[in-house]
């Protein structure tokens, strides 16, 4: 009697841990899928920040200016024609996993759009978990 009252009770915690492990591997998927798309919608609010800038001061910001321009007006060629502060915080141009994102703006294709990129959660620049506003990562 007291060998199947433990196998039962053996059985019933192998059921829950086998139910609270199924639930929270598909807690933490959905973690990882939001947090991806949180840097999504931050790369998509950068690419809207930079439109205003290019907008407002006639050409997106240089390389070397970066992102840095939509916080603070550029003091470096190329000066923007007029200039309003895009970004409040430069918290902004961090990823969700706390590395910033990678401005790339070669300036040369007059229908080039700057290129942004994340690390991703590897917080590493091209590895297959980067993300960017543009197909191509690499």
């Amino acid at each position: 009697m007291a060998k199947t009252i433990f196998r039962s009770l053996l059985l019933l915690l192998v059921i829950i841990l086998t139910l609270f492990f199924v639930h929270l591997r598909k807690q933490m998927t959905t973690h990882r899928s939001s947090v991806r798309t949180i840097a999504r919608l931050d790369i998509s609010t950068l690419e809207s920040a930079l439109e205003q800038y290019k907008n407002i001061g006639g050409q997106y910001p240089s390389q070397e200016q970066g992102l840095q321009a939509l916080l603070q007006r550029p003091v470096s060629q190329p000066l923007p024609r007029d200039w309003v502060q895009a970004v409040d915080d430069a918290d902004a141009f961090l990823d969700p996993w706390g590395t910033l994102y990678h401005y790339q703006y070669s300036g040369t294709g007059i229908f080039e759009k700057p290129k942004l990129i994340s690390a991703g959660p590897y917080k590493k620049f091209g590895t297959k978990d980067d993300l960017s506003n543009q197909h191509e990562v690499r």
